[in-house]
């Protein structure tokens, strides 16, 4: 599972790798498992036949530093992957989750530095509630599956994502811009893809599918309706772009999902879904099917050297 590539013209960001670091990983793959192109591991789930070592690609989030540095690394070696898209920047119905990242990323020397500023305006609106709901934080273990993150980054997911509400959080957030004079117009280049670009990637062989419309980061908490609104106007809007009946696979954004949303998949006609850890804690659907984040990956190559 892929996010974010830097360059000269992409930002280095938390998380982020380069086109070197990107070759690495797949000559990792290539060397230590059999790795497929997303047509041919889509069959084999389906027919119930994949084995252990079979593996496939994924991106996320449709971003542009995609398309630029990482797709022409897969067109040399010529392996087809998935590319999972949610749909509101395409609508000019703005997802902020991904510029706030961008700011984050590129006004402060460090992620921490940004840390040390969300936290204490979080804390300055409640204080005492903040020492409740971050006592609550530590008992629960949030997101401890994502061996990845930080002690502090679960702590900010946690505010954002359990603790504040959507104009709570953006408020805070706009605050910080504005205090950084940061634009966010200046960002919009260099965050999505555009609908002819999607186009390329299916016309190159690669798989489109779902991954909501505006990319809530927990799909879980909202009602079944608008639940399904989100994957129904998701797939109309790529069916918009790439054609009728092409998408049958999607990504669950942050990993997560309930039953509901299986329930809407597979009234969608969607057959295949994946998650965005490894864990297996139960007998899993093939609308869950695990993935492993690159951070894993490139952590695993480095400590092998």
């Amino acid at each position: 599972m892929f996010h974010h590539f830097h360059n000269n013209f992409y930002p280095k960001s938390q998380g982020s790798i380069d086109e070197k670091q990107f070759e690495k990983i797949l000559d990792f793959l290539e060397k230590n498992f059999n790795l497929l192109g997303a047509d041919k591991f889509s069959d084999k789930v389906l027919c119930n036949k994949l084995e252990s070592n079979d593996i496939v690609l994924s991106f996320d989030d449709a971003l542009k530093c995609q398309f630029d540095i990482a797709l022409p690394k897969l067109e040399e070696r010529n392996i087809s992957c998935f590319f999972f898209i949610y749909s509101s920047p395409f609508k000019n119905e703005l997802n902020m989750l991904e510029v706030y990242r961008y700011f984050r990323n590129t006004c402060y020397n460090n992620i921490n530095d940004f840390y040390d500023d969300f936290f204490k305006i979080v804390k300055n609106y409640n204080v005492k509630e903040y020492d409740i709901v971050y006592e609550k934080f530590n008992q629960k273990n949030y997101l401890e599956n994502y061996k990845f993150y930080t002690y502090e980054d679960r702590w900010f997911r946690f505010l954002r994502d359990r603790y504040l509400n959507n104009n709570l959080y953006s408020e805070f957030m706009i605050k910080l811009m504005k205090e950084k004079k940061f634009k966010k117009e200046n960002s919009f280049s260099k965050l999505w893809m555009n609908e002819n670009n999607i186009k390329s990637l299916e016309s190159r062989g690669h798989v489109i599918g779902l991954h909501s419309y505006y990319h809530p980061t927990l799909i879980e908490n909202k009602s079944y309706e608008e639940q399904k609104n989100e994957y129904t106007k998701n797939l109309r809007h790529l069916e918009g772009v790439i054609g009728k009946n092409k998408i049958f696979s999607m990504a669950h954004p942050c990993g997560n999902y309930n039953t509901e949303t299986l329930n809407i998949l597979k009234d969608l006609n969607i057959k295949i879904g994946f998650k965005s850890n490894m864990v297996r804690e139960k007998k899993l659907s093939t609308l869950e099917i695990p993935r492993q984040d690159h951070i894993n990956i490139i952590n695993q190559i480095y400590s092998n050297h």
